[in-house]
């Protein structure tokens, strides 16, 4: 006959199955939904192979415009950590229970590197409060992240201050206002959304631009890409799309090709400028 375990026992190994249950649990991958790939891309940086991200608003597209689908809906309910702006008017009221919500909001806009280093910080305190166990490897790939996002800026600031950009007027899209400032653009016609933009506002805007002799007209893609378009052609200034939001491979790469454009279009104003340009 086949004596039975004591009763201790079985409350002991029931309590290491519990115990074993709970060390794989903190060790499984952190499950995360960011409302934009300003933040997906922060994510994924700092956390690396031990964060699954999820974007739920396409590169693409407006945040303000944005109507969530059933699969955006579910990568909230099935996440660990939601991170968002604050603005974004399609999220639920209500969360999940154990569902984290963190609105990243750095005191620099989000689009230049200050900002994406800010959010960066705050997302690499939010993974190692959840995951205390990889607190050292968070922190590592946040001081990597941290190193690249410098020397991009640095590099982008250098060569827009060799170009001497301070004294080129140019007309932006109040969006972008805040890139260009950190390029070191000083001469700056900001103007509004489309949606603001009524023909008495355009036609005051193109005035203004005729007067400051405007090098180059930018738009942003998410809000409206033709919208600086008139200022172009009475100006007779170049113009160029930027993209607020990264795209696909990343934040660094989408910051360098809008500057690449923005150095380019004041590249092409001074050509045309130049007395030898007609010869």
């Amino acid at each position: 006959m086949t004596s039975r375990p004591p009763l201790a026992c079985l409350r002991l190994a029931a309590a290491a199955a519990l115990l074993l249950c709970g060390v794989a649990a903190a060790g499984e991958e952190l499950r995360v939904a960011a409302t934009t790939s300003l933040l997906g891309c922060a994510a994924s940086r700092v956390g690396g192979e031990r964060v699954r991200v999820t974007v739920m608003v396409p590169p693409g597209a407006c945040p303000g415009h944005f109507d969530m689908k059933p699969s955006e809906a579910r990568s909230i309910e099935e996440c660990d950590l939601l991170l968002r702006h604050g603005f974004e008017s399609f999220l639920p009221r209500a969360l999940p229970r154990r569902v984290r919500d963190l609105a990243v909001r750095p005191a620099e806009n989000d689009m230049i590197p200050p900002g994406q280093a800010e959010a960066a910080r705050l997302v690499a305190e939010a993974f190692a409060e959840m995951r205390p166990e990889w607190g050292a490897f968070f922190r590592e790939r946040l001081g990597a992240y941290l190193e690249e996002l410098g020397a991009a800026g640095r590099e982008i600031t250098g060569a827009a201050e060799t170009l001497g950009v301070r004294e080129v007027p140019v007309a932006v899209s109040v969006r972008l206002e805040p890139f260009f400032r950190w390029m070191g653009f000083r001469r700056i016609l900001a103007y509004g959304i489309p949606e603001e933009m009524t023909p008495r506002k355009m036609a005051g805007h193109i005035e203004r631009a005729k007067r400051m002799e405007v090098a180059l007209v930018a738009d942003n893609a998410q809000s409206g890409s033709d919208t600086g378009l008139p200022i172009a052609r009475e100006t007779g200034a170049g113009h160029v799309v930027l993209r607020f939001f990264p795209e696909r491979d990343g934040y660094v790469e989408t910051l360098r090709r809008n500057a690449e454009l923005v150095i380019e279009g004041v590249k092409a104003w001074e050509a045309r400028r130049s007395p030898t340009s007609g010869e």
